[in-house]
């Protein structure tokens, strides 16, 4: 069984970051292109996921963006936050709050760099805790 996985734009840069050869980040985005993992996505992600990419600091080249976000596109569920959702912790970082919402209304796992700005939650891992269990 295949898992769903919701990558925060932390992530995302640092697999790009390695080359996508090396290092927890790196490894599950090569998950995703191998069919191991499921990214879920929401419209809301992937433009904070393009906006960051494309920020001239990282330097990445536009046809680099173009495919891993692509790849994710084409490989990954694309959903939103579910209208239902009741009582939602806050996240230490309001910019994560899409995140966090997304993983409650999916029940996917959410891998980042930096837990602390999360509620605690069994969904939520590093890239290493996730590679661990």
């Amino acid at each position: 069984m295949r898992r769903y996985v919701i990558m925060d734009t932390n992530v995302v840069v640092s697999a790009m970051i390695s080359h996508m050869d090396r290092g927890n980040p790196a490894r599950l985005l090569s998950d995703i292109v191998q069919q191991k993992v499921i990214p879920v996505y929401s419209a809301e992600l992937m433009a904070e996921y393009e906006e960051v990419l494309r920020r001239p600091k990282f330097r990445f080249d536009p046809r680099d963006i173009a495919m891993v976000l692509g790849k994710i596109r084409s490989l990954g569920i694309c959903a939103e936050r579910l209208p239902g959702l009741t009582f939602v912790p806050e996240c230490g970082d309001a910019d994560d709050q899409p995140f966090y919402d997304l993983a409650l209304s999916t029940d996917a796992l959410l891998v980042t760099g930096n837990t602390k700005h999360f509620p605690e939650d069994k969904r939520i891992f590093t890239s290493g805790s996730y590679y661990v269990k």
